[in-house]
């Protein structure tokens, strides 16, 4: 299982253009990747109900390491901070 390290949080709430709410997460991460000298970055996104769920508060996890969760369909199904 691949260990990430949060680099970074953007909380997002906004109106989309046709008057929709949006609301969740935009999840910066790195981790180790044999093809990549250096970290591979990448950026997630957490919809509202994946931030509900957690048990951790996303704004004070920078510099945290964990798991990222994906389901069938390469959306985020969870994600749970390595102790």
């Amino acid at each position: 299982m691949t260990e990430y390290a949060i680099v970074g949080v953007k909380m997002v709430d906004f109106k989309d253009k046709d008057g929709n709410v949006i609301k969740g997460a935009s999840l910066y991460i790195v981790s180790k990747d044999k093809s990549v000298i250096g970290m591979k970055a990448q950026k997630i996104w957490l919809n509202e109900d994946i931030c509900d769920m957690l048990d951790f508060d996303l704004t004070k996890s920078v510099n945290q390491k964990l798991h990222v969760f994906f389901n069938e369909y390469g959306k985020v199904a969870d994600i749970q901070l390595i102790a």
